[in-house]
């Protein structure tokens, strides 16, 4: 992989080592939502403040809150479960579960539902939007891809398939990971395979039309996003830095962060900003090393801005 590295700068940080930031979503209003793994809770960032507080928290016996995703203007989907980094998750505690803030951040917490249960499930990991009223969400144990309505409250699989699961022999039993809907394409990432996948959709079931395809692999992948032309970020969580995988391109080229560095410790998701002023700027959040520590170095999970103008 390339070396020309972009420097990135710490938005926000947690003031706690042993903290897990899992993924997040920019809202329009250029503050940034987190979920996070070591405690049932969603975080409201303010970038241009570098501040942050709780927002929400999900009740008892959720201990974890793992994808985001926005369906319409402020209305916003949430995976949860129980999670320990030690033991793992715990098969058929998941959820999703749904939140709004139309009425303003103080609204969150009392809009808080649950949509559906996944007692199928083994992991729910990362989600995304598939219309206003649904998203598609993956299960890392069993890798299932599930098609949710939001609106009926139910869930139906759209797909699984040997490159959606872990291998048999993984070190990490993460397979199906970060989950994105493009072009008439689902592209998701496979930790326990070390690669980058899509797959051609049915436009109103998610299902498959066609056979899974790689796009990249041979590097550590976690969530990722696309920047307006297709070009594909990915946080590579224990290799501590981002990639860039250009459209048409297999090759994956490191652009910020390096191994044996705490800069993008455990970076775990991405997002680009959707206003002027950062609609080129690469949000990353982080796990700070805590699952693979950095030279036996952990630090506080947190928010990062790579700028790639």
């Amino acid at each position: 992989m390339a070396t020309a590295l972009r420097t990135s700068t710490v938005v926000f940080q947690l003031p706690h080592k042993g903290t897990w930031f899992e993924n997040l979503a920019v809202r329009s209003d250029g503050t940034i939502l987190a979920t996070r793994v070591d405690t049932p809770e969603v975080w409201i960032i303010e970038p241009a403040k570098g501040t942050g507080s709780s927002l929400l928290k999900l009740p008892s016996p959720f201990t974890s809150v793992t994808g985001i995703t926005e369906l319409s203007e402020d209305v916003f989907a949430l995976g949860a479960g129980q999670y320990d980094l030690a033991k793992g998750a715990v098969q058929g505690s998941f959820a999703i579960f749904a939140f709004s803030l139309a009425d303003g951040t103080s609204g969150a917490q009392a809009s808080l539902r649950k949509v559906v249960d996944m007692p199928d499930a083994g992991l729910i990991n990362g989600l995304t939007t598939w219309d206003s009223d649904s998203i598609l969400a993956v299960d890392s144990t069993h890798g299932f891809v599930y098609k949710v309505d939001m609106k009926a409250g139910t869930s139906a699989l759209a797909f699984v398939d040997d490159l959606t699961k872990p291998t048999p022999d993984a070190f990490v039993p993460i397979g199906v990971n970060g989950v994105k809907v493009r072009d008439g394409y689902v592209y998701f990432t496979n930790t326990a395979r070390a690669s980058f996948f899509r797959v051609p959709v049915d436009k109103a079931t998610a299902e498959p039309t066609g056979p899974i395809e790689v796009v990249a692999s041979g590097f550590a992948v976690d969530d990722f996003a696309f920047d307006a032309d297709g070009a594909a970020y990915i946080v590579t969580h224990p290799q501590n830095t981002v990639v860039k995988v250009a459209p048409g391109s297999s090759e994956a080229v490191t652009i910020a962060g390096k191994a044996d560095s705490l800069e993008l410790a455990g970076g775990t998701a991405c997002a680009f900003g959707k206003g002027a002023e950062d609609a080129k700027t690469l949000y990353v959040v982080t796990a700070g090393a805590l699952a693979v520590p950095v030279n036996g170095e952990i630090e506080p999970a947190k928010l990062s801005a790579i700028k790639l103008d």
